[in-house]
């Protein structure tokens, strides 16, 4: 998948700027977490940051929490965009969908999720790298 077609479609399902800066800023931090772990798929970390919350304009949260996530993967498929390892990655993401966390991109998307929601501008992306490479250490 290109670059311009994730952010055609991350600029077609997100409408406020400061969204779409979430999502670059979670893939920078996730690019920089694959970098540091060597891990073989760094593009899936970088896409399962960009494209983890494109329901966020069309789920309403406080009625339905459990379908964000899982409506970002109907639009990811019905865009044709991605594969299985980045819907499970993206439906992961928000516990509330039930879907397991069993691997170290699904746990790093939670936990930079949880550390930057909203504060982009007030905090390092290096600092959010370190944090999550520290969790991971943990359990390993």
């Amino acid at each position: 998948m290109t670059e311009e077609r994730m952010f055609r479609i991350l600029n077609k399902y997100l409408q406020k700027p400061e969204l779409i800066a979430h999502a670059r800023t979670m893939a920078q931090v996730l690019g920089g977490v694959a970098e540091a772990l060597d891990v073989e798929n760094k593009s899936l970390w970088v896409q399962s940051g960009l494209l983890h919350d494109l329901d966020i304009d069309i789920v309403d949260y406080d009625i339905s929490p459990e379908l964000h996530g899982l409506k970002a993967v109907e639009i990811l498929k019905d865009e044709c965009l991605g594969d299985e390892e980045l819907y499970y990655a993206v439906a992961a993401h928000n516990p509330l969908t039930g879907v397991a966390i069993t691997k170290a991109l699904h746990r790093a998307l939670v936990v930079a999720e949880g550390l930057l929601h909203g504060q982009e501008n007030s905090i390092q992306t290096e600092n959010v790298i370190e944090v999550i490479l520290s969790v991971l250490a943990k359990e390993v």
